[in-house]
């Protein structure tokens, strides 16, 4: 879309027509605590995820893999001609 395209059909819609968006309400309203009662208490931390290492490849297996297997498609492809 060419930029003047967007300011000009920008400059004639109504912004007011276009609303606000609403985040949903929660499904239960929060706890009310007064003030003797204190502070809520904290939620426990979630865990942080491990760093797994990744596994390093043979790249030289892998290489041989992929060669034996051109070496036997290319062997098929001679033996249907």
């Amino acid at each position: 879309m060419r930029p003047d395209v967007y300011v000009t059909v920008h400059k004639l819609i109504d912004p007011v027509s276009m609303g606000r968006f609403r985040e949903p309400r929660p499904d239960e309203p929060p706890v009310e605590r007064t003030w003797d009662e204190g502070p809520a208490p904290k939620e426990a931390p979630k865990p942080e995820p491990k760093f797994e290492k990744p596994k390093e490849v043979d790249e030289d297996a892998i290489k041989e893999k992929r060669m034996a297997a051109a070496k036997e498609g290319i062997a098929k492809g001679k033996a249907e001609k």
